[in-house]
């Protein structure tokens, strides 16, 4: 509760409400994550350490980047990283995200790999398995559900975009 009640002070150093809700976690939560996540599933060489170690160093890091670009007194009043790479933070969210996977691969790759059986089932063979594995079961496939959505998303995207 304290936490939340100094935070509170903070909402003056953000442009909008929907920047103070999103840079938090395109700064620092979201890039670990989805890195972690994205190449667990698809790459089958990924191991436990790189799973680990990039989620530290991106929640260490990105908390690092975070503070610097809150725009504190202390540090200047500047945002280092909006302001001095004239960079929008869900840009910092994606090259964050980039570098985060280069490390993964990385700390994969040096690391041994994981034995086939404790990959199976946990990770795709190929990244169109989810779309192609098996015969439809109906409108409550996950598939024919995630194809309605993408239908409805075009069409209103067409019509009111």
């Amino acid at each position: 509760m304290i936490l939340a009640m100094l935070w509170s002070t903070q909402g003056g150093r953000f442009g909008s409400i929907f920047e103070a809700i999103n840079k938090m976690p395109a700064q620092f939560i979201a890039p670990p994550i989805a890195t972690v996540l994205l190449w667990g599933v698809f790459w089958r060489r990924g191991t436990r350490q790189a799973g680990v170690l990039t989620l530290a160093l991106g929640f260490g890091a990105g908390l690092v980047v975070f503070v610097f670009d809150l725009g504190l007194d202390a540090l200047g009043g500047k945002q280092w990283v909006t302001e001095g790479l004239n960079m929008p933070f869900m840009m910092q969210a994606w090259w964050f995200f980039c570098i985060l996977s280069v490390f993964y691969f990385v700390v994969s790759l040096l690391t041994p790999a994981p034995a086939p059986e404790q990959v199976e089932g946990i990770t795709w063979e190929h990244p169109l398995q989810v779309i192609f594995h098996g015969k439809l079961t109906g409108i409550g496939d996950p598939r024919v559900l995630a194809g309605m959505l993408l239908v409805a998303m075009v069409i209103l995207y067409t019509l009111l975009g």
